[in-house]
């Protein structure tokens, strides 16, 4: 894939995709959102394009679409940095689950309460990088992710940046998705009450269901506990799954991020605090689809 030189925050809202999933035969019922990811076995000639979502954006549903865009030409960029004579596809995929090792496109993270899985969408990459055009996306993969220095350095409250669809919107004449920045509520390397999971300072809707959380840290990022350096630094931190609503009644309820593309009146209040799976989860799904790689060539 060609590499497209824009700066890293930009780059990163590149990887986001929004999903519509439904039944074979109907339309779609669910929104939500993903974001692309090379998984690969150590060697990148063998890697798979996923897209990364929840479970529950998918579960029941047979198929996907989603918007991939593509240029002839890469260097001319409008202001906006969109390419002079962009194309937007939109792809319907298949999931196919439990067939065999060699046709199965669905991976579901194996821990039942890790809502997590990824959709292999290589074929249509490899089509278009074979082809006249460039696909206009970037590719998250392990360097995307904090390193353990860079892990010494997370405290309690970090500056973070939550990408995707909420209640379905997008910008859909270029094909990109709504930006916000806010604050983890809880250390994002510490599980909230004994879960694998972590807390987000931001107000979480439907469509926002796989949105990727960034560390971000802009315009300054940390070298040790106390040392700063100007610049821009993000890495990829987690996945929101869910928000905390609170009833009329009073009850605080951990619910799943609704997926469905029509507002629904709820009696309820939003606390402005959104559910992530820490992205250690992200990187146990992407070693079990390069571990799957290597079965299928031993065969």
């Amino acid at each position: 894939m060609t590499e497209v030189s824009v700066p890293k925050n930009d780059a990163v809202l590149l990887s986001l995709v929004r999903i519509s999933a439904g039944k074979k035969g109907e339309q779609p019922s669910s929104i939500g959102t993903g974001f692309f990811y090379r998984a690969d076995n150590g060697d990148i000639a063998n890697s798979k394009v996923v897209i990364m979502t929840n479970k529950h954006v998918v579960e029941g549903k047979d198929y996907i679409n989603f918007t991939i865009t593509s240029s002839n030409s890469m260097h001319e960029m409008d202001r906006g940095g969109q390419p002079a004579d962009r194309i937007d596809l939109t792809h319907h995929v298949d999931i196919i689950r439990n067939l065999s090792q060699t046709i199965d496109n669905y991976f579901p993270h194996p821990n039942d309460e890790i809502d997590l899985c990824a959709i292999d969408i290589s074929s249509i990459f490899m089509s278009r990088i074979h082809g006249s055009s460039k696909v206009r996306a970037h590719l998250i993969d392990k360097n995307d992710l904090m390193t353990e220095d860079e892990e010494s350095t997370v405290a309690h409250v970090e500056q973070i940046m939550v990408c995707g669809y909420p209640m379905g919107l997008w910008d859909e004449a270029n094909n990109m998705p709504i930006s916000r920045v806010g604050h983890t509520a809880t250390n994002m390397l510490t599980d909230f009450n004994g879960k694998r999971q972590f807390l987000v300072d931001m107000p979480i809707f439907g469509g926002s269901s796989g949105s990727p959380v960034f560390r971000y840290e802009v315009p300054m990022y940390k070298t040790s506990g106390s040392n700063l350096t100007l610049g821009g630094r993000i890495r990829l931190a987690g996945i929101i799954w869910g928000t905390l609503n609170m009833p009329q009644y009073g009850e605080i309820k951990i619910i799943e991020v609704p997926t469905g593309e029509k507002p629904v009146a709820e009696y309820q209040t939003n606390l402005s605090l959104g559910i992530a799976h820490p992205a250690s989860t992200i990187k146990e799904l992407a070693s079990i689809i390069g571990n799957r790689i290597n079965e299928v060539q031993s065969t």
